[in-house]
């Protein structure tokens, strides 16, 4: 099919044959390339990529993704799909002298712009100190009724900011990635880490990344 996504996401680690079927070129050796690898795999739109390997978190991490099929190994007891869909944060920004209506704008701001605005469309912005919100929508030039998801920021304590992403379960999930990529790259957001829903409402601990 040669559609590329997974070599967009472990562009150093993967290539394709002249028919256009991918394949790893190397191995991941660290951990941000372990992350890329995982995703080339979640991405793969026919299960054309396989995890050969025996590494049990690199198992559950897949399993989690819903992902034990392409798997050559199975564990005992195939962990069942988690989508994280709750990002648990510290922003901190060097203008300390902002209010909390002007720091939730400047974060919901943020969050739209790291949404890949190529495939949609940041519908029906909100924004205050108490909670502030956008529906993402995409496919309306080609279908009658439009996909969305809505994302919704709330703070939790003084630095301490929640934000949810509801709707479509598996686009969730996608959008979660792009998310945490952004997230990453911006020094001003500190403690970092991604609940399920169910994880959330339960107390427990979070994940260092949604995938």
């Amino acid at each position: 099919m040669a559609c590329g996504a997974p070599e967009m996401q472990a562009p150093t680690m993967m290539s394709h044959d002249e028919g256009g079927h991918c394949f790893f070129i190397r191995q991941p050796s660290t951990e941000d390339e372990t992350d890329e690898a995982i995703l080339g795999l979640w991405v793969s739109c026919c299960g054309a990529a396989r995890y050969q390997g025996q590494d049990r978190e690199i198992l559950t991490r897949l399993s989690a993704q819903g992902l034990a099929e392409q798997c050559d190994y199975q564990l005992a007891e195939t962990p069942k799909r988690v989508v994280r869909n709750h990002l648990r944060f510290e922003f901190r920004d060097a203008e300390s002298e902002k209010g909390k209506s002007a720091i939730a704008h400047e974060i919901i701001d943020f969050f739209a712009h790291s949404l890949p605005a190529q495939i949609g469309d940041v519908r029906d912005f909100q924004c205050s100190a108490g909670s502030s919100s956008f529906r993402f929508e995409w496919g309306g030039n080609s279908q009658p009724h439009p996909n969305s998801i809505i994302l919704i920021l709330e703070p939790q304590n003084e630095r301490e900011w929640l934000l949810r992403i509801l709707r479509n379960e598996n686009a969730t999930t996608a959008f979660a990635v792009s998310i945490h990529k952004a997230v990453r790259r911006d020094l001003r957001f500190w403690q970092v880490q991604w609940f399920s829903e169910e994880e959330w409402r339960k107390g427990e601990k979070g994940a260092s990344r949604p995938f």
